[in-house]
């Protein structure tokens, strides 16, 4: 199973973390970090690098020390082939 097998990334982690014996609060926060409408999304213009989503979330997740996390980046895909949809 991988995110090459046509998952999507939340479909993916709650496969990879399904019986890993995770609370209900694990479970949801693990769902707002890969869900597609409410992960936590930078800005992919090199003019103005930012959040477009989720500053609250990283800044809840630097005060209990978290140094790694799950970040989004939206790519539009040609729904014919499936490609990548240049800029």
């Amino acid at each position: 199973m991988g995110i090459d097998d046509g998952y999507q990334i939340d479909d993916y982690v709650t496969e990879a973390v399904r019986g890993a014996g995770l609370d209900e609060r694990e479970d949801l926060a693990i769902a707002l970090l890969v869900g597609v409408s409410a992960g936590i999304q930078l800005s992919d213009d090199p003019d103005q690098r930012g959040y477009i989503d989720g500053q609250h979330r990283v800044a809840a997740q630097l005060d209990q020390g978290v140094k790694q996390t799950i970040i989004q980046r939206v790519e539009l895909l040609d729904p014919d082939t499936g490609q990548p949809i240049p800029d």
